[in-house]
């Protein structure tokens, strides 16, 4: 399975979202949003962060509150 971030990354209030395409998907898969403010040190998983369904099997979004420091994310799947 391959999950690439798809387009721009969009920050509004204090809402962000990314989109995220997967390819050779896996029935069942679920997908959590891990974050960190230091690309050496450890990922942590983003509670706050929510997954939704975009298109089927394709394409999904990734939705979490704004954080004022600069944060690193990326998408794991089980």
């Amino acid at each position: 399975m391959t999950i690439q971030f798809a387009g721009l990354l969009s920050r509004s209030g204090n809402q962000f979202q990314a989109d995220f395409n997967v390819a050779n998907y896996r029935n069942g898969t679920l997908f959590q949003l891990l974050k960190t403010s230091d690309l050496s040190g450890n990922w942590t998983t983003d509670t706050l962060a929510s997954i939704q369904t975009i298109i089927a099997n394709t394409q999904f979004r990734a939705t979490t509150t704004n954080s004022t420091n600069r944060v690193f994310y990326r998408i794991k799947a089980n």
